[in-house]
């Protein structure tokens, strides 16, 4: 089984902007452990932050930092980038879920400002990124199954 994954080109822009969002847990983590008094007796409390940052940055280097004019399928080495893009998965699904709870909210604004609604088109992308994640996740479990790849 190829451990290679084909991001759709309408993907990869939420793609993208998961992992820019991913940037700021390790972010986090490390400003923590610079805030310790005893973290220049152990630079290894660093390293665990610093290895989550460094995957999220090389799938964004993958994936491209900013949008491109025509967006273009990319290909995810699986094996290299598995842990950064379940943790994109993560984030997209916290924003669609984020945009599936304020869609009448949001469409009700919409009416009130004489714009259409963006329902159907919201529920949509939603079901776009929902099958993505699904099928990224499943060709994941399945190279974890054949034991081509280790965590």
């Amino acid at each position: 089984m190829s451990s290679t994954l084909e991001v759709p080109a309408e993907m990869v822009g939420h793609l993208r902007s998961a992992l820019h969002s991913s940037i700021q847990p390790p972010a986090e983590g490390i400003a923590q452990v610079a805030d310790l008094p005893d973290r220049e007796e152990h630079p290894e409390w660093y390293l665990k932050h610093f290895v989550q940052l460094d995957r999220v940055l090389a799938l964004l280097d993958v994936v491209g930092w900013s949008a491109a004019d025509q967006p273009a399928e990319v290909r995810i080495d699986l094996c290299e980038h598995r842990w950064a893009l379940l943790k994109a998965i993560e984030v997209m699904a916290l924003v669609a879920a984020d945009e599936l709870d304020g869609l009448d909210e949001a469409d009700a604004e919409r009416a009130r400002q004489g714009k259409p609604p963006k329902r159907a088109a919201t529920l949509n992308r939603v079901s776009a990124v929902s099958e993505f994640s699904w099928a990224a996740i499943v060709r994941i479990a399945r190279l974890d199954a054949s034991e081509e790849t280790s965590l």
